[in-house]
């Protein structure tokens, strides 16, 4: 967490094994946005900003900025005046009218919460326990600071969208076969939230089913090994989003059966004949 206006005001913390990270005693120089940059070996780093807001206000946070429509949302909150109380109590609504009520519990360290809400497709119905949602919503976690009689009630809250929409995608365009290797290639899928991964299938049969998944890529086009003698393969391609919706695509492609002859040749020259 930096402010790049003020190089004194840097701050860093490492996950815990649960993936938590807590910035103990953290007091900023001023009110504002303030950068936050999360990072980890061999992925790409994401950078977010906060507001900070003058005065010992409470705070509360969703885990996430976007959430499919079948999922739990992880709602963390914080308030010094709530320490030891056990509990913190907080409203999550949706921009469809669905309102659910809970109390955060409080974690190992005073004055920190942390609590879940499952979220479903379907019509809203209040005060059920499970938030009903549908592409396009906003989802907002509210929380009513009371203060501690020194001061006036401020109201708290984080926002997320909803996203049930998987990535427009065609599928496998084209697939060639050269050597040992299957190269399968696609165009790019079409999404509004966040990047696109693409899942490859395998079968020794032709589908449906599609096969078992055995890999991924950002990249649009991928190779697989396959020195099998005599066997083909069927593939399909599918995009999947940052949250977990996948297209259901049924295009399928094959590269010609082969026979591999390079382990004789290896044996053949081994023995000198």
């Amino acid at each position: 967490m930096s402010n790049a206006d003020i190089p004194a005001d840097h701050w860093t913390v490492v996950t815990d094994e649960e993936g938590m990270a807590v910035f103990t005693d953290l007091k900023t120089s001023t009110a504002g946005v303030y950068d936050l940059t999360v990072s980890a070996a061999n992925h790409i780093p994401v950078t977010t900003t906060i507001e900070v807001l003058p005065g010992p206000a409470g705070g509360i946070g969703l885990d996430a900025e976007v959430y499919p429509c079948e999922s739990e949302i992880t709602i963390f909150g914080a308030d010094s005046d709530l320490s030891g109380a056990g509990g913190m109590p907080v409203v999550v609504t949706t921009s469809a009218g669905d309102s659910e009520s809970l109390v955060l519990e409080e974690t190992e360290m005073a004055g920190f919460f942390r609590g879940l809400l499952e979220t479903g497709s379907g019509r809203v119905n209040p005060g059920d326990g499970i938030l009903q949602v549908n592409d396009g919503d906003t989802i907002t976690a509210l929380y009513e600071d009371e203060g501690d009689g020194s001061r006036v009630s401020a109201v708290v809250e984080d926002s997320a969208e909803v996203d049930c929409q998987a990535p427009i995608f065609n599928g496998l365009e084209g697939i060639t076969q050269d050597g040992c290797y299957a190269k399968l290639n696609w165009d790019a899928a079409d999404k509004r939230h966040g990047l696109v991964y693409y899942n490859i299938y395998r079968s020794e049969s032709p589908g449906p089913p599609i096969g078992e998944k055995i890999g991924s890529t950002w990249a649009l086009s991928t190779s697989d090994y396959i020195c099998s003698s005599g066997q083909t393969y069927y593939y399909v391609v599918r995009a999947e989003d940052a949250v977990g919706n996948e297209d259901e695509n049924m295009n399928e492609g094959s590269p010609e059966s082969y026979e591999l002859f390079l382990p004789l040749i290896y044996q053949q020259s081994q023995t000198g004949d």
